[in-house]
């Protein structure tokens, strides 16, 4: 299984990274929402880890991208934990959020 995470905090993406792979899966980083957004739609990803406040482009934006272009499963990862944000996300097509407190 190929896994997308974008995130652009490198130590939570690396560390998100070792745990993926010594669970055998292959795993790819980008560091900013247009790197993310053109990976995501590569096509190459079972599955994308996505951060919500990214340089470039945000995480909604590239949800909405790979959500009107692929079937690619999408789960949000972020600290943004208002109600108003997880209902966005879901909204928009994520298939899990992810934030603040859970």
């Amino acid at each position: 299984m190929h896994i997308l995470i974008v995130e652009d905090q490198f130590s939570l993406a690396d560390a998100m990274k070792a745990a993926l792979e010594k669970e055998k899966f292959t795993v790819a980083i980008a560091a900013d929402g247009e790197h993310g957004e053109d990976e995501a739609l590569s096509g190459v990803y079972d599955l994308i880890i996505l951060d919500v406040m990214l340089p470039g482009k945000n995480g909604f934006e590239i949800l909405h991208s790979v959500k009107s272009e692929t079937d690619t499963p999408v789960i949000m990862v972020t600290v943004k934990g208002e109600i108003e944000d997880k209902l966005n996300g879901l909204e928009h097509g994520a298939d899990d959020y992810c934030g603040g407190d859970g």
